[in-house]
């Protein structure tokens, strides 16, 4: 079983390839990742290091893209590409999460 730890970083690094050589461009929006119920080993280990936030509209943890990857663009599709790599290795993991996605 992989520690918090090990799984935010292979999560992240799937998120950068994922979004590796991407370009920016349209359509511009957000996308993140909504981790329910908000608690457990990987949520404690999130909260210690001041990495995402509790969601109080969705309830949950969420985790925005940045958070999921380095790609520090507009581009939603890209950034929705992170976010789901980001999102298999954690449900992988056993960790219950949804992406959003939201056009700007």
């Amino acid at each position: 079983m992989n520690t918090p730890a090990e799984i935010y970083a292979e999560a992240r690094a799937a998120g950068n390839i994922a979004v590796k050589g991407a370009t920016d461009g349209y359509p511009c929006g957000f996308s993140s990742i909504n981790i329910k119920p908000n608690r457990g080993p990987f949520v404690a280990f999130l909260k210690s290091k001041g990495i995402g936030s509790a969601d109080s509209y969705r309830g949950g943890y969420t985790l925005s893209s940045y958070n999921c990857c380095d790609f520090g663009g507009q581009n939603m599709n890209v950034k929705e590409d992170g976010c789901r790599a980001f999102q298999n290795v954690l449900t992988q993991n056993g960790v219950q999460s949804s992406i959003y996605t939201m056009i700007d």
